[in-house]
């Protein structure tokens, strides 16, 4: 049985000698042979934020800052939105559990400024953009305790923005 073995694979190994592996397409005249040449390109959809995962606010003194841009950037051909929310409705709230002050203040994103007691800020835009990207200057708005008629608690005051995209 051993030999029978030898027999059928030496015959097979002469049968495949003579093919090529990398001969997948033969031109003959009459017959002209196809290749399709194709690559893809991944889906780029992001928001780059020029600014620290913490921006400190001078409560007493300003009543602006400017917390940096974001960068938009996107090779898709359809529609995306960018989404900012807030954790306490666009309030700094006081740390201290028995603190009720509260400083409310305005968003503002690219011109565009909005309240964000009243929900989310959104953008909805389509199209791909440079590969620097679409840059938007991002700050925020309040009152600073020296313009309020009374003192706020001491207090570390915070709120965090939520900031999303994504592709519709």
């Amino acid at each position: 049985m051993c030999i029978k073995k030898r027999a059928i694979l030496t015959v097979l190994f002469i049968l495949l000698a003579g093919v090529s592996v990398f001969a997948q397409q033969t031109a003959v005249p009459g017959t002209p042979a196809l290749v399709t040449i194709k690559g893809t390109v991944p889906q780029i959809l992001k928001l780059e934020l020029s600014f620290p995962a913490e921006v400190i606010l001078d409560l007493e003194n300003e009543s602006f800052k400017e917390l940096g841009t974001a960068n938009l950037v996107s090779n898709l051909l359809g529609s995306y939105t960018v989404s900012v929310s807030s954790q306490n409705s666009g309030k700094l709230v006081g740390a201290d559990v028995g603190n009720t002050d509260e400083v409310p203040y305005s968003f503002t994103f690219g011109g565009s400024t909005v309240n964000l007691a009243d929900g989310p800020f959104t953008l909805s835009t389509s199209g791909k953009t440079s590969k620097a990207g679409v840059p938007y200057v991002v700050s925020v708005s309040y009152t600073s305790m020296n313009d309020l008629p009374d003192y706020l608690s001491a207090d570390e005051y915070s709120d965090t923005l939520t900031f999303t995209i994504s592709a519709n």
